[in-house]
């Protein structure tokens, strides 16, 4: 059964609908939610010296399967294979997430994508400042098109000289690009 949840101040507050017996030393796993279909985007992730990561993206509401909080613990997810079967797709853990709010699953590394960084060329300007040319190919050996989703710190004041594709500024220290 799932727990019921209520508010609380700033927290949450679960309650088993049933009681739970735990022995010296002992540690149980209650689940919170039973399994349920939802829908998420597929997002893949690439950033400087890692493979391409392979999460997806959810929007806690009840149009698409949740709209309820969601405590932070472990979250596996299942899909369908060719025969329909429900395969472990993989797992992470999830902070608190309120209903309403965009969260995101990491699955590991796409097997079928990959991304490669090379530094072009790197000038020294000034003691503070350099101009650096960076290639990022990015590769897609899956049979469907995707969206990757580029991410590449900057630090101080930054400003992008030339580029193939319009960035957006994520946040103080990062760009990033839909391709």
């Amino acid at each position: 059964p799932e727990l019921a949840e209520e508010s609380f101040s700033e927290y949450h507050l679960y309650t088993l609908d049933r009681p739970a017996t735990l022995r010296d030393r002992e540690t149980q796993s209650l689940t919170m939610l039973e399994t349920r279909e939802v829908k998420f985007t597929p997002r893949y992730l690439v950033r400087p010296g890692t493979a391409v990561a392979a999460q997806l993206e959810f929007v806690n509401a009840k149009e698409n399967g949740l709209g309820l909080p969601v405590a932070g613990g472990r979250v596996r997810v299942f899909e369908g294979d060719a025969s329909g079967a429900g395969q472990f797709a993989g797992e992470s853990s999830v902070r608190h997430v309120a209903a309403g709010e965009k969260f995101t699953v990491e699955l590991g590394n796409a097997f079928d994508l990959a991304a490669e960084r090379k530094v072009l060329a790197e000038r020294r300007i000034s003691d503070r400042e350099r101009e650096v040319e960076i290639e990022i190919e990015l590769r897609n050996r899956k049979s469907v098109d995707v969206t990757f989703t580029v991410e590449e710190p900057v630090g101080g004041d930054s400003q992008v000289v030339k580029t193939t594709h319009e960035p957006r500024r994520k946040d103080a220290n990062t760009l990033e690009w839909k391709l």
